[in-house]
């Protein structure tokens, strides 16, 4: 693989002011430089994802479009109180093609719980949630839910993607520091992961699989010897179908099959850290003072809280 070209220098403006009620931002106005262009083949289990994509962090209450230019990748650093939800946008912009046929390639987007020193956790799935901003007419505006905990982004050359992360924190979770992480790993569009091909009714087969191994085993005591052999056939029958189903494929003794290997994922992704702090109190549901006046039957003005 051989590097040409000249080296581009990407300036941007510094970003302003701060997300609704407490997002802090580290960034800095210095000058990004893009990678040289890569040719020829690239191989992605040697490439790093640092070097065929652009990754950044943008406030809530900003529109990230498709011309969004690259800035600098800095550690997410939310507060939130209880009973509140905080978001915040990773960007994804190409730098090279590593597909064609009008994609750029795709993204592997994956992420994990929050958890705090003493153990307490915000779920992916429950407090965390991540949504595709698609723009209309250009402009950001849907939020399209992704597949969790991992999902799959097909990138365009020359235009930026946005995710939008959303922190929903209960209002009976402990305060504390909460950290995790947003992989983002460079993938061929065709691979296939277990996450994804593993349905929902796959998932309750292999589900009654395990509970009739459970119910065949039994109580043995009173049973004969070779009633309990007879039982531990059929039991050891049923955990065999649930090793060769396509969860288990990638510990197979012939290896994976298009599957990306965890350990490269882990060498060659980018890791975006989120560190949230949850304030010790709690935010009510409604409002706790009256907002709106109206008028009663009797027209007489009366107080109503606002909904």
């Amino acid at each position: 693989m051989e590097n040409s070209g000249n080296p581009q220098e990407i300036l941007v403006p510094p970003v302003e002011g701060v997300a609704g009620g407490g997002t802090a931002y580290g960034w800095n106005d210095g000058g990004l430089r893009d990678l040289i262009p890569l040719k020829g083949s690239i191989d992605l289990t040697e490439v790093p994802t640092t070097d065929l994509v652009h990754v950044w962090c943008m406030p809530n209450t900003t529109n990230v479009g498709p011309q969004e230019m690259p800035r600098h990748l800095e550690p997410i650093n939310l507060l939130a109180a209880r009973n509140e939800r905080e978001s915040v946008q990773i960007a994804i912009r190409p730098k090279v093609s590593w597909f064609g046929s009008g994609v750029a390639g795709t993204v592997l987007v994956q992420c994990s719980d929050l958890c705090s020193a003493s153990g307490d956790r915000l779920v992916v799935g429950q407090s965390l949630t991540l949504r595709r901003v698609v723009p209309i007419l250009g402009i950001p505006d849907a939020l399209v839910p992704l597949d969790l905990p991992v999902s799959q982004i097909n990138l365009l050359p020359g235009e930026t993607t946005a995710v939008w992360v959303s922190i929903d924190v209960p209002g009976t979770q402990s305060p504390g520091q909460y950290e995790g992480d947003i992989i983002i790993t460079a993938a061929k569009p065709d691979t296939e992961y277990p996450a994804q091909s593993f349905s929902k009714g796959d998932k309750y087969k292999l589900y009654r699989e395990l509970q009739s191994c459970l119910e065949i085993i039994g109580p043995v005591d009173d049973r004969s010897s070779g009633e309990v052999v007879e039982r531990v056939k059929s039991a050891s029958a049923s955990l065999r179908r649930v090793l060769l189903s396509p969860l288990f494929s990638e510990f197979s003794d012939n290896g994976p099959v298009d599957l990306m290997d965890e350990d490269a994922i882990s060498n060659l992704s980018m890791r975006v850290k989120i560190n949230l702090t949850v304030w010790d109190f709690v935010l009510p549901t409604t409002p706790s003072l009256p907002a709106v006046f109206g008028v009663s039957l009797n027209e007489e003005i009366e107080l109503s809280v606002y909904h």
